[in-house]
């Protein structure tokens, strides 16, 4: 009975029910096509809320991710641009969102003590960046194999079931499952996330706040390299407000921004529930206004639970 408490928590019997709810009063949402679809939506901000689980348990926040991704897709449109290989130019990419982490990891341990704001000044750089290098306009890019990693897939490819982008953030996913349950890194975060103060004085504190923030940049490159097959073009425009969806799924998912808690099956958790809201919400023909209410409502009610958690374990 325990196992099943633990399995089926409150933000997982939350995203059931908007499930069925969206299922029974929209017939085609069960579909295969409208799966694919829905999991080609989620992939991107899964991957971007990944990276940024790994900041949140460890105490910070990463405000960067969405200039971050609207720049990798510029990068990579003019590398492509420039007749450079497929392969160059999304390597590239992620190592320059890995490059913005380092910029990141280094204003958390080094520069500022201040969770929120050491990331502040990367959103802004990024994001300059991205509207200089294109002069403020979306790049066109030649037709690659790149196109192809989050696009619906054809006919004869069905048997892969999703497009490679998918299965890419699966992959990642089981990863960090993997890194927070089994291995000493994982388990220095939320131990730097538990109890900041005592870890300040650690060697290793500094160096793994560079690392963390390493991942969520490279994890934000990843997420503009599937942003760029997804558009099939670099727009330095894109992604305007993805970190905030990233922390409001994480929230809803369990997570604390506090530190010390949050974990993979919460964050895609999050990350689906706001996908399926806002997809039934369109083939619904709502206005945006009620995707949002909905989300607040979502999101009010995280809070409302994290506090009365954080509450009776203080009584405890």
């Amino acid at each position: 009975m325990r196992t099943l408490r633990s399995i089926f928590n409150g933000p997982l019997l939350v995203l059931l029910g908007i499930y069925i709810l969206a299922a029974v009063t929209v017939p085609t949402f069960t579909s295969m096509q409208n799966t694919e679809l829905l999991l080609i939506q989620t992939a991107i901000l899964a991957c971007v809320t990944l990276g940024m689980t790994v900041t949140t348990v460890a105490g910070g926040i990463d405000l960067s991710v969405g200039s971050v991704v609207a720049v990798t897709t510029v990068t990579i449109a003019t590398l492509l641009n420039a007749h450079l290989s497929p392969f160059f130019a999304a390597m590239f990419g992620i190592l320059l969102g890995g490059a913005w982490g380092v910029i990141n990891g280094l204003f958390a341990a080094k520069w500022t003590r201040q969770p929120v704001a050491a990331t502040f000044p990367v959103w802004l750089i990024a994001r300059g960046v991205a509207l200089a290098i294109s002069h403020e306009q979306k790049v066109d890019a030649p037709d690659t194999p790149l196109n192809s990693l989050l696009t619906s897939l054809p006919a004869d490819r069905a048997w892969q079931l999703f497009p490679p982008g998918v299965w890419i953030v699966v992959v990642l996913g089981i990863l960090l499952f993997v890194v927070f349950r089994y291995l000493p890194w994982g388990r220095n975060i939320f131990y730097l996330g538990s109890n900041p103060k005592a870890a300040v004085g650690l060697v290793w504190s500094d160096r793994l706040k560079i690392q963390i923030f390493i991942v969520s940049g490279l994890m934000a490159g990843l997420a503009g390299l599937l942003q760029f097959s997804r558009l099939t073009v670099g727009d330095p425009t894109v992604a305007d407000g993805l970190e905030f969806s990233a922390i409001a799924a994480i929230l809803v998912g369990g997570g604390s921004l506090s530190g010390g808690k949050g974990t993979v099956k919460g964050c895609l958790i999050g990350v689906l529930l706001m996908t399926i809201i806002k997809a039934w919400c369109i083939q619904r023909g709502y206005e945006s206004s009620v995707q949002m209410v909905l989300t607040g409502i979502i999101l009010a009610a995280a809070f409302i639970a994290e506090t009365m958690r954080t509450r009776k374990e203080a009584i405890a």
